[in-house]
């Protein structure tokens, strides 16, 4: 049952993602924050499933994603749940002042503890594959997430956050094919 909720888990975590991708083609900023709720909820049970399948000596790393992957998804609902709500009542008092400019540090926030919350399940994966070293290395490569959401918006143009984010949406579907693939292989 563990390991069907994982995999099943990593599927809608991978439609989300890909819903972030469709809603910036589409400009559906709803479906995009809609999507990012569901990423952020997904991605506490991704970590919780690294965690359960992880080595016996990491627990004080998954221990930690586990807590930082919490904190990413409550950071993430509240920013994402004031821009739906600003959208869907089409209310855009709520994000005048300076509240959209501390959404967006929320945001990046978020996505700061997610990229620490990936690096510190990588410490647990248990390789058995090739599938599993790419795996690993990719979610210790999400680091880079961390360092990103602070470096690119001080000192790049607004573009390349675009390319960023959907940069990180190709290599986070990527990386939920190899969990797939990591899932799979586990028993119970």
């Amino acid at each position: 049952m563990n390991k069907r909720i994982g995999k099943y888990n990593v599927i809608v975590n991978a439609l989300a993602i890909f819903a972030v991708i469709v809603s910036g083609l589409i400009g559906s900023e709803a479906l995009g924050y809609i999507a990012c709720i569901v990423i952020a909820l997904s991605f506490v049970q991704l970590t919780c499933t690294f965690a359960m399948y992880g080595r016996q000596g990491a627990r004080l790393a998954s221990d930690a994603a586990k807590i930082f992957a919490g904190v990413f998804a409550a950071v993430g609902l509240l920013v994402y749940t004031v821009h739906l709500t600003a959208i869907l009542r089409s209310d855009v008092n709520i994000l005048q002042g300076s509240l959209p400019e501390f959404l967006y540090s929320l945001d990046l926030l978020a996505n700061c503890l997610m990229g620490v919350a990936t690096f510190f399940s990588c410490i647990g994966v248990k390789v058995r594959s090739v599938a599993d070293r790419v795996l690993k290395l990719m979610l210790m490569l999400n680091i880079v997430v961390a360092a990103s959401c602070y470096i690119v918006p001080l000192y790049a143009e607004p573009i390349w956050g675009v390319v960023l984010i959907n940069f990180w949406c190709i290599y986070f579907i990527a990386l939920d094919i190899l969990a797939f693939i990591h899932f799979s292989g586990r028993k119970g």
